[in-house]
């Protein structure tokens, strides 16, 4: 069978554009904040993008193993330059709408924070899953692929949490109140990887060519 390169970076082209909207919504369901409840007088609170980011890893990972570490980031670099466009007319014509003091203020205090927050955890804990993943696949020469998927995340989403937390929540929330939520969304990302990993295994064995999957793994 010959390869088909324009369907090969098509599939990638789909991939990207994926991965760019799970990071919109992400970025508009960041500062819905849900009170799940107390626990021993600690309120644990979930922000609305947890449901719609780990995503982002489940196609990182992808595009990873099927194009590589270099493609990888420069999905991640269109990603933030999209969200940049994003939150700068949201912010822009925010200040222009005398409708909603309340929207205004939200935005132009909280969405600044939260933007940067994104910004600085996608490009560290995206350049960390990714790297990992693609060492990872030339030192085990390409096997447990599985294993590759749920280590490089569980490993890039710990970087990725800890920045988010850092730079979105602190000084707002007590210490205390933080720390569940950085750990309950980091066990739920890790889950959901978990989850999804069968997933991730056949639709990269679905998109990558036979002429890649039986190279040299270090060609």
């Amino acid at each position: 069978m010959l390869f088909n390169i324009r369907n090969y970076f098509f599939n990638y082209y789909i991939l990207c554009s994926l991965h760019i909207a799970s990071i919109l919504i992400g970025m508009t369901m960041i500062t819905r904040v849900i009170h799940l409840g107390d626990i021993n007088g600690m309120s644990i609170y979930i922000t609305g993008c947890l449901f719609i980011i780990p995503f982002c890893f489940f196609v990182q990972d992808i595009v990873t193993e099927v194009y590589g570490h270099i493609f990888t980031m420069l999905m991640i670099v269109c990603s933030v330059i999209v969200l940049s466009i994003y939150f700068l007319l949201f912010y822009l014509t925010a200040m222009y709408d005398q409708s909603d003091n309340t929207l205004i203020s939200n935005i132009t205090t909280v969405m600044p924070r939260h933007t940067i927050a994104l910004v600085v955890s996608l490009l560290v804990g995206g350049f960390i899953n990714s790297f990992i993943l693609n060492k990872l696949r030339i030192k085990l020469v390409g096997k447990f692929l599985a294993i590759r998927f749920i280590f490089s995340t569980a490993i890039g989403e710990a970087f990725f949490q800890t920045i988010t937390v850092l730079i979105s929540w602190y000084g707002t929330f007590h210490i205390y109140e933080v720390i569940p939520i950085a750990i309950l969304a980091y066990i739920y990302k890790v889950l959901f990887e978990i989850a999804m990993t069968p997933i991730s295994v056949a639709v990269c064995d679905k998109l990558t060519p036979d002429i890649l999957k039986y190279r040299d793994i270090n060609d």
